[in-house]
């Protein structure tokens, strides 16, 4: 089978190069990407130093998959196939990343305003917000 090389380390929405060392152009080359056990991408036919791009969908299963988390580990596998038989495998893996995942609020950089009257009259200050009353 086709052998995969070494994938760089990427920012999740931009496109990723796929190196393949490919030993025969009589077998087919099929990419499947994964987080954790959650299959994000399949390209069927791939060839070496394809631009593989996540879709809108993809990159919603992702960013729902990692909810809490701004980086993690993608596995990268390669399937070689002679007609439909399967005639090896080779994997990498490499760490996705999302800019301006878990951004940080100062109060220098957001406004505020109490628009209850309820909890201003209470607090008879609209900069002061009050959870639950």
């Amino acid at each position: 089978g086709s052998d995969l090389g070494t994938i760089s380390n990427f920012t999740i929405g931009n496109a990723i190069s796929i190196p393949i060392t490919k030993y025969s152009s009589d077998f087919r080359d099929d990419l499947v990407i994964k987080y954790g056990n959650t299959t994000v991408k399949t390209v069927s036919g791939i060839t070496n130093g394809a631009s593989v791009s996540f879709t809108s969908s993809e990159l919603n299963t992702i960013y729902s998959l990692m909810s809490t988390v701004n980086s993690g580990t993608f596995s990268f596998t390669i399937t070689t196939y002679s007609g439909s038989t399967s005639v090896g495998t080779s994997s990498k893996s490499a760490t996705g990343s999302i800019t301006g995942a878990n951004p940080t609020f100062t109060s220098s950089n957001i406004t505020y305003k109490d628009n209850n009257t309820t909890t201003s009259n209470v607090t008879q200050n609209n900069q002061y917000l009050v959870q639950n009353l």
